[in-house]
């Protein structure tokens, strides 16, 4: 299903990079991910430094525990 970016709030097109970011676990490059997360996090829209706050244990407990996929479609 297609999602459909508003060009007039690019912080929604900012906070939907950090969630896919932070599921991509194990086959994104942990360094890429990291510098999203610091982006998110230095962010001047609250609500993009809240979605970088709210994906930083998802993708702490991928790189860390290498927690199989199957967990994470049941959290969902």
């Amino acid at each position: 299903m297609p999602v459909a970016i508003d060009n007039h709030c690019p912080w929604k097109t900012k906070c939907l990079a950090l969630q896919v970011v932070s599921k991509l676990g194990p086959s994104l490059n942990s360094k890429f991910a990291l510098e999203v997360l610091d982006l998110g996090l230095r962010d001047e829209v609250e609500e993009v430094r809240t979605e970088a706050v709210i994906s930083m244990p998802v993708m702490v407990l991928w790189s860390v525990l290498d927690v199989p996929s199957h967990v994470f479609e049941r959290m969902e």
